[in-house]
């Protein structure tokens, strides 16, 4: 799991990096992406909070090359991102968001006992 989480976040931010409109779609890159982002999205899902933990790093990084590409290319319709890969962000980014939002819901009486004191870890991981 640590080195699936690890691979996706040195790998997938440095495909998002370095694509050019010239990729026709059919390269390693794209297939690495697509192969690495189911695997990771399962790791999204897992019911065990430390184990989600480990995939915020790799959205977060892949959030950042995508917003520094986009800067560097005059911030129009993500720079010079393919529009494949753009839609292979989209999905990935999606799909992972999601599946965290999921798990780390409220608790059911949690807006009825305000009074209580809340999980720190459950906030910290749905911020």
């Amino acid at each position: 799991i640590g080195c699936v989480c690890a691979s996706a976040n040195a790998c997938l931010p440095h495909i998002v990096k370095h694509a050019t409109n010239t990729d026709n779609g059919s390269n390693n890159q794209y297939m690495m992406f697509s192969a690495m982002a189911p695997l990771f999205q399962t790791i999204c899902s897992s019911p065990h909070r430390v184990i989600r933990a480990l995939t915020y790093e790799p959205l977060f990084s892949l959030h950042s090359a995508m917003i520094q590409k986009e800067a560097f290319n005059g911030g129009s319709n993500c720079g010079e991102i393919p529009h494949q890969l753009q839609h292979l962000l989209v999905d990935h980014l999606y799909a992972s968001a999601m599946k965290l939002a999921t798990l780390c819901g409220y608790p059911p009486d949690y807006f009825v006992h305000l009074h209580l004191d809340s999980d720190e870890e459950l906030e910290v991981e749905r911020n």
